[in-house]
């Protein structure tokens, strides 16, 4: 049952993990629906690292008709510049222009190929562009951008375009990499689960054998010393350290009380056997002490009897005699009266 259990929650532990990982992974619904958001943002909001806005913004003010149009699209492009100089220099110290592969033609084409006509695009823009546009020559103002800028501006684009096109076959390559560092993960996870459970199978069933011998043991034990020839000298021997072989070692010792009991009963018996024999002997020596003692007493009794028949011989002799004597005194009365 336990062992049940136990695969159960293996089991529902890995479909709960497969579902999160699945959630997750690339490619899956979370990774999509971020993926979204983000290409949405960047749809919307203007890449700072494609000068794309900063050059409509110089031609909206190349057709501005009043000072303050000129001042507030002069404010955005500074601000334009700055986000794009703060993108740069931020991007410089994540990428490195010795990378392989992808990456390093991304970094390349950001950093060198992109930036190097955008830097001169900036420094057109301040130098003879922004003098004619502040000297109100729209006309010169919009020949350097038709001669000048647009060139650099094309360069730019190109740059990062090849830029995106490496980005985004490294992006492919990383979700290659993470979809089968996902697949590998999953396999080595129901390997390792499959191992683990095998394992524990394994071990369950050598703890469970060795319960079973040891319960084995014990009920046989109990079964012999329920029988009318039980050795008690037999124990059960049983070394573990669970339930089962503290119970053995409880029965060893009841069986060692119990022997030492009978041991107790048998000097006792032997004890009392000697006994009983020195008693028949004494019964026996003193059964010939009676017969001699009633022998003696016939022969006590038959001298009484012959000493009573003396006696009354003696008596009725002592009779005889008084009777004789007493004659004789009277014929002495009788023969001294004659006298």
């Amino acid at each position: 049952m336990i062992g049940i259990i136990v695969v159960l929650g293996f089991v529902a532990l890995f479909w709960v993990g497969h579902i999160n990982i699945t959630k997750v992974m690339v490619n899956g619904p979370i990774y999509k629906q971020l993926a979204g958001d983000k290409d949405l943002i960047a749809d919307i909001l203007p890449p700072s690292q494609f000068i794309v806005e900063p050059y409509l913004v110089v031609c909206q003010m190349n057709g501005a008709k009043t000072p303050e149009a000129l001042k507030d699209l002069n404010t955005e492009l500074q601000n334009l510049e700055k986000q794009y100089r703060d993108g740069h220099a931020a991007w410089t110290q994540e990428m490195s222009l010795n990378a392989v592969g992808n990456e390093g033609v991304v970094a390349r084409e950001l950093l060198q190929d992109s930036y190097r006509p955008a830097e001169s695009f900036f420094q057109i823009i301040h130098g003879d562009w922004k003098v004619a546009i502040d000297r109100g020559d729209h006309a010169t103002a919009s020949a350097i951008t038709m001669d000048q800028l647009n060139p650099l501006y094309e360069a730019h684009r190109s740059a990062i375009l090849k830029a995106v096109a490496a980005a985004e076959a490294q992006v492919k390559q990383h979700e290659t990499e993470a979809r089968e560092a996902v697949e590998y993960g999953r396999v080595m996870g129901i390997i390792i689960a499959a191992v683990v459970l095998s394992l524990m199978a394994i071990i369950g069933a050598v703890i469970l054998k060795g319960v079973l011998q040891a319960l084995a043991a014990v009920t046989n034990r109990m079964q012999s010393m329920a029988e009318a020839d039980a050795d008690l000298t037999v124990r059960l021997n049983i070394q573990s350290k669970d339930e089962v072989g503290i119970l053995a070692r409880h029965i060893d010792h009841f069986v060692d009380k119990i022997a030492s009991v009978l041991g107790g009963v048998k000097n006792a018996t032997d004890s009392l056997g000697g006994t009983a024999v020195e008693m028949y002997a004494t019964s026996k020596q003193q059964e010939t002490t009676i017969h001699h003692f009633g022998a003696s007493t016939t022969e006590i009794a038959a001298a009484v009897r012959q000493i009573t028949v003396t006696g009354n011989e003696l008596v009725n002799t002592m009779s005889e005699v008084e009777g004789v004597a007493k004659n004789s005194a009277g014929l002495a009365a009788t023969s001294r009266a004659g006298l």
